[in-house]
């Protein structure tokens, strides 16, 4: 009994940890432009930025996207839902994947455009993956890990 209140309250720190580390690397570089020096943080992928202006005549944009805000959001859900919901840890577990694949395919959902006196156009850019984004799918995999880990000892003692 002892032991399984340990497994418990270590569980518990463990999933709001990893669940605060991926949010977190919102503020963090995510991606950057190929062969340049330009990286931009979780926050400006996902929210949007303006990252040329030429004047007014020229400017290049990130547009924001929901799928970005619910990468970086879905870990800590998948904590608490762990956590405070009674036998969760499935949920978890596809909160925790969800957001992994939504990490990792970050570079083909952001939208880059380009407008030039008033004619926008779309532009492919072939995005870098920088450590925050990455820190941050690590940090789902440990936590699809640790879900499934509790799901499976969960199932066990009933």
């Amino acid at each position: 009994m002892k032991n399984n209140k340990l497994f418990n309250q270590l569980f518990i720190g463990l999933v709001l940890i990893i669940g605060l580390i991926a949010t977190f690397m919102l503020l963090l570089p995510a991606m950057a432009f190929p062969d340049s020096d330009s990286t931009f943080t979780g926050y400006e992928i996902v929210f949007g930025t303006e990252f040329a202006n030429l004047g007014g005549f020229v400017t290049g944009n990130i547009v924001a996207s929901i799928w970005g805000v619910l990468a970086y959001t879905l870990p800590l859900i998948a904590a608490f839902v762990a956590i405070f919901v009674k036998k969760g840890s499935i949920i978890a577990v596809i909160l925790f994947a969800l957001s992994a694949a939504l990490l990792l395919t970050m570079p083909d959902y952001t939208i880059t455009t380009v407008t030039i006196l008033n004619n926008t156009s779309e532009i492919d850019v072939e995005w870098v993956r920088s450590y925050g984004v990455i820190i941050a799918s690590i940090c789902s995999f440990v936590g699809i890990i640790l879900t499934l880990f509790k799901s499976l000892t969960y199932t066990q003692n009933v």
